[in-house]
């Protein structure tokens, strides 16, 4: 893309001189034009200009701005584009005055970044006014509440540590890396590399920041140098993570251990707990458990991140299924719900009572469990594993599921969809005169391609209507560009949106956007070819890869169906293909149809062939072997990796709905019929 930017540039500069509205327009259009292939996304330049290059709405210089900024940068025509979409006070003057401040703080334009502030004081979001105007105003750091948690804003922190003598007072450095923390994710990510470059006063004299800048530059001997400094400043447990991970990623452990053991080795409190994570990485668990205990002691009210990760440890390691222990899980659950090793152990503990023959001892506790706090996912399944085991109560369980009609539980147990009442049709409010403007908008940005702009507004406080209809056009959007994996997402979203997350009274139409019958022909051909029901085939699909041609995984599985290649070139031998394409939809379909049906040489039981494709037909065959004693539900249910079942009850679930849609859409395919 850099060499073909060049060219654009040289294509620019004798316009930086152009005045005139039609001139620029004129200029930016043609620019677009001309590098359309060299950009990732694109727009109909003449939805938005006729062919004289003239806007056909005022409301268009923003978002041409926007575009033009994002794909090429700021010039002369950027700016002008900005304060034009300013002047003209269309629906976008806003949006327009935050563009300009967040361009001025790229460019280090300080001076003039404040004069804007002051000038557009007004129009700013109430979510950075007060910060923005601390900052124009020249108040010093002291001052200043907490900062909002945008990266973009880390230039105007530089700004201030310059001319702010008192900036890196310890009360200050703290509120700094509070801002820091409230980044997330965004701390390591190249936006922030790429800002804290232009950030000398910090990464010179704030910790955090000059980790981050050891981080980015992967200087593990500066780093490991400064650390035991470093350490002796961190106050809190969300710095010392931040700290951790960069000893980690850095190859610094050891010496992070280290200086941990000598500055707090004989201290109590947080900072024990991260030495005794790394006694428990380094020495075991038999090791440290008793230590977590000993620690568990002085955080027992506390809930939080070192509370959490205690528990958590000391239930993994201490695991003997009793009644204590349940209680324990339960209890820990019941205050994380929604965490990762919440919902693990809660199934380690069902398991276990069903592989130990203990349900008894399980079902005494189990009206102790929060499930409101469940996820859907988490809930229904948990409700249909209590039906299969709770024979006493099972039409209690029973009535549970009932109310989720089309959870994998309620499906497994009717085989598949039975007389749902599809609504008639989809019945909206009276659009808002707020939400009629941020439909125009929405409308707007999808004309010039600028998606993502729409995340950035607030729609908590429009109705279920208005969602509905922004959902459905990001849902056509992306349909129409055949990015299938976000039309379903934006179909998904849509419909809990609107009708709730059991889809009561949801229109059938709107319910199959959900399940779309992507690259139909191939997998009528494939289908029959090898024998397999479509309905599977296209679960399998929506579940691997939601219809991605060219998704590749973690574990390297490619395409539709996601296809290990080792794997592509055994089923290619077998069908005897000399070339084949994994990305390519037809080989992809073929190749995974084949393999769906050669599982059936090792069970002919259809959620162990899912366990077959997701885990391999070696593990599933140990498994097999350790549980075929217990009822075929239950046998799913044991499957110790968390993963591998979530597969089954998904794809499961998927398979029912195809069914029902193929035979509703009159969709019989030849092996059908045959049989």
């Amino acid at each position: 893309m850099g060499k073909r930017l060049l060219v654009v540039f040289l294509f620019i500069t004798p316009v930086f001189s152009c005045k005139s509205d039609d001139c620029v327009v004129e200029s930016v259009l043609k620019i677009i034009k001309e590098n359309e292939n060299a950009v990732s996304s694109g727009f109909d330049i003449g939805v938005v200009a006729d062919k004289k290059y003239r806007l056909r709405n005022i409301d268009y210089y923003y978002p041409l701005a926007r575009y033009y900024i994002k794909n090429f940068g700021i010039d002369t025509n950027g700016y002008y584009l900005i304060n034009k979409a300013i002047e003209t006070g269309g629906i976008f003057k806003n949006e327009a005055i935050r563009l300009l401040i967040f361009t001025y703080i790229d460019e280090s334009k300080f001076g003039t970044l404040k004069k804007a502030i002051k000038k557009y004081e007004l129009f700013i979001d109430e979510k950075y006014k007060k910060f923005l105007k601390n900052y124009a105003t020249g108040k010093k750091f002291e001052y200043f509440e907490d900062i909002p948690p945008d990266l973009k804003l880390l230039g105007i922190l530089n700004d201030i540590a310059k001319n702010d003598s008192d900036f890196f007072t310890d009360k200050n450095v703290a509120k700094l890396n509070r801002y820091l923390i409230s980044l997330g994710k965004e701390l390591y990510s190249d936006e922030f590399k790429r800002r804290l470059y232009n950030c000398e006063k910090l990464t010179k004299n704030a910790f955090l920041m000059k980790s981050l800048f050891f981080y980015f530059n992967k200087d593990s001997a500066g780093f490991t140098s400064e650390l035991g400094n470093i350490l002796q400043k961190v106050i809190c447990p969300d710095e010392m993570k931040i700290i951790k991970k960069i000893s980690i990623d850095l190859g610094s452990r050891s010496a992070y251990f280290n200086e941990l053991t000598r500055i707090y080795g004989s201290k109590q409190g947080w900072t024990r707990f991260f030495i005794l994570e790394e006694i428990y990485n380094r020495e075991g668990h038999k090791v440290a458990i008793p230590h977590y205990e000993a620690t568990l002691a002085d955080f027992k009210n506390e809930s939080g991140y070192i509370n959490y990760n205690l528990r958590q440890k000391i239930l993994y390691h201490k695991n003997g299924f009793s009644a204590d222990w349940l209680e324990k899980v339960i209890s820990f659950h019941n205050d994380y719900a929604n965490s990762f090793h919440a919902r693990s152990l809660l199934n380690l503990a069902v398991r276990s009572a069903i592989y130990q023959k203990k349900t008894e001892i399980f079902l005494r506790f189990v009206d102790k469990i929060d499930f409101e706090s469940m996820s859907y996912y988490d809930r229904t399944s948990f409700f249909y594993t209590m039906y299969l085991i709770d024979k006493k109560n099972r039409q209690k369980w029973l009535n549970y599921l009932s109310e989720y009609n089309f959870s994998y539980g309620i499906l497994n147990i009717d085989g598949g969809i039975k007389n749902i009442p599809f609504g008639k049709g989809v019945k909206l409010e009276e659009i808002s005169a707020k939400g009629k403007e941020i439909l125009k908008k929405v409308a707007i940005l999808l004309k010039f391609d600028l998606r993502e702009d729409i995340d950035s507004y607030d729609l908590s406080d429009i109705s279920k209507s208005e969602k509905y209809i922004i959902d459905n056009e990001l849902f056509k959007y992306y349909q129409n560009r055949e990015d299938y994996y976000s039309a379903v997402k934006y179909a998904i979203k849509r419909n809990e949106d609107f009708y709730g997350i059991n889809y009561d009274g949801i229109t059938y139409n709107d319910f199959k956007d959900m399940y779309p019958l992507h690259f139909y022909d191939f997998v009528k051909t494939y289908s029959e070819v090898h024998n397999v029901d479509p309905a599977l085939v296209y679960a399998v699909m929506r579940e691997e890869s939601r219809y991605q041609k060219d998704v590749v995984s973690r574990a390297n599985a490619v395409g539709l169906m996601q296809i290990m290649p080792e794997t592509g070139k055994f089923i290619a031998d077998k069908i005897k293909i000399k070339s084949f394409e994994l990305t390519r939809a037809e080989d992809n379909i073929n190749m995974g149809s084949y393999y769906l049906n050669h599982l059936r040489y090792f069970f002919d039981d259809l959620p162990l062939i899912l366990s077959c494709y997701n885990a391999g037909p070696g593990r599933t065959r140990q498994w097999y072997r350790t549980y075929k004693a217990f009822p075929k539900e239950l046998i799913y249910e044991l499957i110790p990796i968390e993963e591998t079942r979530n597969y089954i009850r998904k794809v499961m679930k998927s398979y029912y709905i195809y069914k029902y849609i193929l035979e509703r859409e009159n969709i019989l395919f030849i092996n059908q019929r045959a049989n």
